[in-house]
């Protein structure tokens, strides 16, 4: 686990090191890694730049689609996990590759606040990330998401979910599923406790306030085991009316649209 005031220590010397290589406002990043804290300091960091982030789910997402992301969207610099990195194709002149895990544990950096100054100052209108599809078309086509398509999702209702300090919100999506941010940064955006799972979406299911699913998954869950839930969202595919009722029976349930 880590507080709120360590991840963005965390955040600031990641931001530190990723200014130090050039990047900035306007510019995309790769996060290519997995569902980790060292994902949310990633994401994080590349906000503070004003940089967005282009995010992939390493083991899932082919090489080629890797390399092909990096290179359409002009990221300089991967971010990744240490025991990732010999799965990320990298060229040598384009691109530089950041193992999250390792800046953190780097005390030289300096954790005491991001990099300021008139190129990070963030706008409605810029980029806080590139989403990209499975590529069923041929390649991967990306969606180009603002701070203020973010901010009329996770900050108004219904969209926050009623997210807020003390409540608890899974995270169990891919991260380059657009569903993943509504996770990520609806539950950081309004104070709530992000809980990321591992292998096991069932015992993280049993253990939140708010859970966002698709409903193939939400049908693999026991209802009877997530009582304590406040609030369920859908998204991503047709919802059944017969998991609708039966989720919607003990607390508010959002039958929604592709986020993105």
């Amino acid at each position: 686990s880590i507080t709120s005031g360590a991840l963005d220590a965390a955040a600031n010397r990641l931001a530190h090191l990723l200014a130090d290589l050039g990047v900035q406002r306007g510019q995309v990043v790769g996060l290519y890694l997995h569902r980790s804290i060292e994902m949310v300091v990633g994401i994080l960091a590349t906000m503070k730049l004003g940089a967005a982030y282009a995010p992939q789910h390493v083991g899932v997402a082919p090489a080629d689609a890797l390399r092909h992301i990096a290179n359409i969207t002009g990221a300089q610099v991967l971010l990744t996990l240490s025991s990732l990195q010999h799965m990320i194709p990298v060229e040598e002149d384009h691109h530089k590759l950041i193992c999250i895990d390792d800046v953190m544990k780097d005390q030289t950096i300096p954790d005491t606040g991001a990099p300021d100054g008139p190129l990070y100052t963030l706008h409605p209108e810029d980029r806080a990330m590139v989403l990209f599809t499975s590529g069923t078309t041929g390649v991967p086509n990306g969606v180009q998401v603002t701070h203020k398509n973010l901010c009329n999702v996770l900050q108004t209702k219904p969209g926050n979910l009623g997210m807020r300090p003390g409540l608890r919100v899974g995270q169990i999506l891919s991260i380059a599923f657009d569903m993943a941010a509504w996770e990520t940064l609806g539950a950081l955006s309004n104070g709530a406790t992000l809980v990321i799972r591992g292998k096991s979406i069932v015992e993280t299911a049993k253990t939140v306030d708010i859970l966002i699913a698709t409903p193939s998954i939400l049908n693999t869950l026991d209802v009877a085991h997530c009582q304590q839930m406040k609030v369920v969202a859908v998204a991503g595919e047709p919802c059944p009316r017969p998991l609708a009722d039966t989720w919607s029976g003990f607390g508010p349930f959002y039958n929604s649209c592709g986020p993105a």
